[in-house]
């Protein structure tokens, strides 16, 4: 095969992949940071920092359903409890070894790619246990990284994988 011919496949492939609406961004790294703040007051403040375009191929993917990013002034976001309805799916905290309700503040598609997510909770008490259960794209990426960083009454980080999806920070 000449050298032209597959330099105008490739160009074709590239070009023809860019606008496929089913295509996602291939990258090396995998990874969400979500940061805990646990404050004294037993209010728990949580954000997640996600890819984009990952979390738009793998929302669908399970799902079924297309997402679109809404805008409102000049900010890009989903739709609340679609992102909620997901995020129950993939994380939970558990403080003394009880489900903690996580509520959605608001999320925004910032211009670099990544997907912010804003989400607070109650604690009854302060915490003697204190799971994070974190498998967020693991199903379908499986070279994916959750990074959770926890600040306030315990100061602790820790990296989950595929082969460790949960982690107990007292």
């Amino acid at each position: 095969m000449s050298l032209k011919l597959i330099l105008t496949s490739l160009s074709f492939l590239v070009l023809f992949s860019s606008h496929h609406k089913n295509t996602y961004c291939v990258h090396e790294t995998y990874i969400s940071i979500t940061s805990i703040n646990l404050k004294g007051d037993k209010t728990v403040e949580i954000s997640m920092e996600l890819n984009t375009s990952d979390f738009i191929y793998v929302f669908e993917k399970e799902t079924k359903q297309e997402i679109t990013p809404l805008s409102k002034n000049n900010t890009e976001y989903f739709n609340d409890s679609l992102v909620l309805s997901f995020i129950n799916n993939h994380f939970k905290i558990k403080n003394n070894k009880k489900d903690l309700t996580l509520k959605i503040l608001g999320n925004e598609i910032l211009n670099d790619g990544s997907f912010m997510i804003y989400i607070i909770s109650n604690m009854k008490q302060r915490p003697k246990s204190f799971v994070v259960e974190n498998n967020i794209f693991m199903d379908i990426f499986h070279r994916q990284k959750n990074m959770i960083n926890i600040t306030g009454l315990i100061n602790h980080s820790t990296t989950l994988t595929k082969y460790e999806t949960s982690y107990q920070f007292l």
